[in-house]
């Protein structure tokens, strides 16, 4: 017999409470109780008496109902522990098993699943893992976003799936190395490898997935395991970053673009509908690592061939300076992330270089032949990023790049008069500016700037941005 000693108690999970055993409220449940009522009606207090098949149904609409709320899995998790705890049926205390199967119809499994390999975990093991691991921050922090989308996104598609599987066991993998050290000097193994902690992971997994003797049958699932039943329940495909099938199907997207650009305009039709089918079979509009086939331009150094490279697909359709591939891109729905990396930086100031007409040293800057409502709908798209800058001044070398081009657009300027910023000035000023700010405050802001600079190189009359 399982010992049920570390699973969490679904009965003391109430609407807008922190679930028991985890000592903490969530954001979520903190806004519902202070600013409104919970995203999920209560369940009945009495269900003596009622069919099997109504409480079926009553249970199957709360799940489909979460799927509304702001946080899903937090909605349906509060609702089953208030359910179960008022469940009396036929004189049997607290919730039968079906019913968490039907629950977590919230997360997109079907019902009437049946655990694969051959494991014998009641579903409310299950349904207890999944809750535990997305009410504990600790486990899945924020930014573990593949995880989240994966698990607890209903209609997840088949890429989120199979890469929120991959994201556990790279969870699992970094927990291994560092709680016994491999890689660090003072490890018996210092030189261990990644990839034999993943082996290691990988053969955990599967022993207990199929070897019914598994030692830690005898526990419920960790939540980890649970996330990751939950997700070949929902049909995900493990182990995908073994076989390369997505890395292959990115570079169909990167490889369409740097044809065009070598084949020309005569190919965009062709191009578009290589991106469309690529896009269509799962292509990321995020990053990825990608093997450049061959370079954008003849005899440009800075982009080796059958190089391994980080890559966002919005650097080379601006790199073709065609309005339609950077549209098919934004109209699929790319979105400017807020990483804090070299790529992101890399991206905004191209943005900035193309439509400022700042000559840099990148060949790819000039000639910038993209209509301005293109143009404008790519200015646009960094506010995520701009926004992201302002609340972590130790980045905000871009913004304050962009402040001092600017700065320099001014009509008295002999280099860089606003001809050279026209038609997307304006756009560019209201990006920066911050919500509370007027254009004239900005201005102000930015003299008192110089002034200070001005005064620590010695030359208190010295040039001002706006005079």
């Amino acid at each position: 017999m399982r010992s049920n000693a570390h699973l969490p108690s679904l009965a003391g999970l109430h609407l807008g409470a922190a679930p028991t055993g985890t000592g903490m409220e969530t954001r979520a449940a903190r806004r519902r109780r202070v600013e409104g009522p919970p995203a999920l009606p209560p369940p009945p207090l009495r269900l003596t008496g009622l069919p099997r098949d109504v409480i079926n149904v009553m249970v199957t609409q709360a799940a489909l109902d979460a799927r509304n709320a702001e946080e899903p899995a937090q909605a349906i998790c509060e609702w089953m522990g208030q359910f179960c705890k008022a469940a009396k049926v036929q004189g049997v205390a607290g919730c039968e098993d079906r019913w968490y199967m039907l629950a977590l119809q919230t997360f997109g499994v079907p019902p009437d699943s049946t655990l694969p390999g051959n494991l014998t975990y009641d579903w409310r093991e299950l349904f207890a893992g999944a809750c535990y691991a997305t009410t504990d921050t600790a486990f899945i922090p924020e930014y573990y976003t593949y995880i989240r989308t994966g698990c607890f996104k209903w209609n997840a598609s088949q890429r989120e799936l199979d890469e929120a599987f991959v994201a556990i066991f790279n969870h699992l993998t970094r927990v291994k190395m560092s709680r016994e050290g491999w890689g660090s000097p003072s490890s018996p193994v210092p030189n261990q490898p990644r990839a034999d902690a993943r082996a290691s992971v990988k053969a955990r997994w599967n022993s207990w997935l199929t070897n019914a003797q598994d030692p830690l049958r005898k526990y419920p699932p960790k939540p980890e395991y649970a996330l990751a039943l939950l997700l070949l329940l929902k049909g995900a495909e493990p182990w995908v970053d073994e076989t390369g099938k997505y890395k292959a199907l990115d570079n169909e997207l990167y490889n369409a673009m740097i044809d065009f650009m070598h084949a020309g305009d005569t190919a965009l039709n062709e191009t578009l509908d290589r991106m469309r089918d690529a896009l269509d079979r799962g292509a990321t509009l995020t990053y990825s690592s990608q093997w450049v086939k061959q370079q954008p331009f003849d005899n440009q150094a800075d982009f080796p061939v059958d190089e391994e490279r980080v890559k966002n697909p919005m650097q080379y359709a601006m790199m073709t300076k065609n309005a339609d591939i950077i549209n098919l891109l934004l109209d699929r729905g790319w979105k400017f992330g807020v990483r804090p990396d070299f790529v992101a930086e890399y991206l905004f100031n191209q943005v900035l270089n193309r439509t400022t007409s700042w000559r840099s040293y990148n060949p790819y800057d000039g000639d910038w032949r993209v209509d301005e409502a293109t143009s404008k709908r790519l200015i646009q798209a960094t506010r995520p990023y701009v926004n992201y800058l302002r609340k972590t001044p130790d980045k905000a070398g871009p913004v304050a790049r962009a402040q001092r081009i600017l700065d320099n657009a001014r009509e008295d300027s002999e280099e860089f008069g606003v001809e050279a910023m026209s038609p997307y000035k304006d756009e560019w000023f209201a990006l920066l500016l911050r919500p509370s700010d007027s254009l004239e405050e900005y201005r102000a802001e930015r003299n008192a700037e110089t002034l200070e600079m001005n005064a620590v190189h010695g030359d208190p009359d010295g040039w001002l941005p706006y005079p």
